[in-house]
């Protein structure tokens, strides 16, 4: 699985510069949603390994602030140092031009917040705080002359709050009975549906980034790792996925190479047959549903395909940057508008390398410890 979590990361990577395969691949909101089905599957999994629900949070609150938080010093400090050599504040722009003529004080504070907890930071896409309006629900943040979102360090970092939220949910998820976990995601889907036919919502941020919408991707990712479960009592699949996980290397890559192209043409096949473009997504990803289990029943226990899977985490919170520092610069350095994606790429698998080895990987030694002690045991 931390292949598939890599090549996403990669393509959220691509939707924000330019595309880095000459073959199509899935899309950043595609990209985005089968993170959160997968997210939903590994919390399925090993919430019920802790004491506590303190315990759960606690080992949570390390494995996403510390990196965060990480990423937001560095984002901090070559900014501030770019504006005071260049003028240029980089990611710090909006906050240094800030003045009540562009947002409110209440609006910034709400951006701030989400800067500082990550809470709330999805909150900046559904509400405005114009000059003289005061703060307010808005359903298309695109058409403001100046969004919230814009005070973001970690643009992206929208998608980890939608996270949290469902972290909190899953001690108590974890428990409900099958049966009511497809009836929340029933209602989930239902709501979503009627949003998009009978509102008009069929268009971002309604189509992947509102919390309520996207819980049913949570769901599914949590009941894709219960049948996983099931599955693994059966001595055929154990057989099967562990002949998998003896595959060399290149005959792996082509094998993943091959799922994600068939979940991608599954979008385009229904997109065919006029089912609505904004509902074919959701329609494609119970091929996700059953791709899962067998992706993590086969390298479960390889420590590569581990690692591959860890990095992905601090390149989605570094590429964004990094794309808006080449953008600074690409006046000076002409080619870099033709190979924008592979740069943006290359950087970030690098600056995340450094990450993984100075950060990530000691915090993993400790983060168990550490949980327990923050969780009070």
């Amino acid at each position: 699985m931390g292949i598939t979590r890599l090549y996403l990361a990669l393509c959220v990577v691509a939707a924000h510069s330019t595309p880095l395969l000459p073959w199509a691949t899935h899309g950043g909101t595609e990209a985005v949603e089968i993170f959160f089905m997968i997210s939903g599957f590994y919390m399925a999994l090993i919430a019920a390994k802790y004491e506590s629900n303190r315990e759960f949070y606690a080992s949570r609150f390390l494995r996403i602030y510390v990196p965060y938080y990480a990423v937001c010093i560095g984002v901090l400090s070559v900014s501030a140092v770019a504006g005071l050599l260049t003028g240029k504040w980089l990611q710090l722009n909006s906050y240094c031009t800030w003045n009540t003529g562009q947002n409110g004080v209440l609006g910034l504070a709400i951006a701030t917040f989400g800067n500082l907890f990550i809470f709330a930071s999805d909150w900046t896409l559904f509400l405005s705080d114009e000059p003289g309006q005061g703060l307010q629900f808005t359903t298309n943040f695109h058409e403001l002359p100046n969004p919230l979102s814009k005070y973001l360090l970690i643009p992206p970092a929208w998608s980890v709050g939608v996270e949290l939220v469902f972290y909190l949910a899953v001690p108590f998820l974890n428990r409900l009975r099958t049966r009511w976990l497809l009836a929340c995601l029933g209602v989930s889907l239902l709501v979503r549906i009627i949003a998009y036919e009978s509102y008009g919502l069929n268009f971002d941020p309604w189509t992947y980034r509102f919390m309520p919408f996207e819980m049913a991707l949570f769901l599914l990712g949590m009941l894709s790792c219960r049948w996983y479960q099931f599955l693994s009592s059966s001595k055929p699949f154990s057989s099967w996925v562990d002949g998998l996980s003896r595959l060399k290397l290149w005959q792996f890559i082509s094998g993943a190479l091959f799922i994600f192209w068939l979940a991608y043409v599954t979008i385009g096949m229904l997109e065919w047959l006029r089912v609505a473009s904004e509902i074919a997504p959701l329609v494609s990803y119970l091929v996700w549903f059953g791709l899962l289990p067998i992706l993590f029943g086969s390298t479960s226990k390889n420590v590569v395909d581990r690692f591959l899977g860890d990095l992905s985490y601090p390149i989605y919170l570094t590429h964004y940057f990094i794309v808006g520092l080449i953008g600074a610069v690409s006046t000076r350095v002409e080619f870099a508008n033709g190979l924008r994606g592979p740069i943006v790429a290359a950087l970030s698998i690098g600056v995340s390398l450094l990450m993984m080895f100075f950060i990530v990987e000691p915090l993993e030694k400790r983060r168990r410890a550490w949980a327990k002690q923050l969780s009070g045991k």
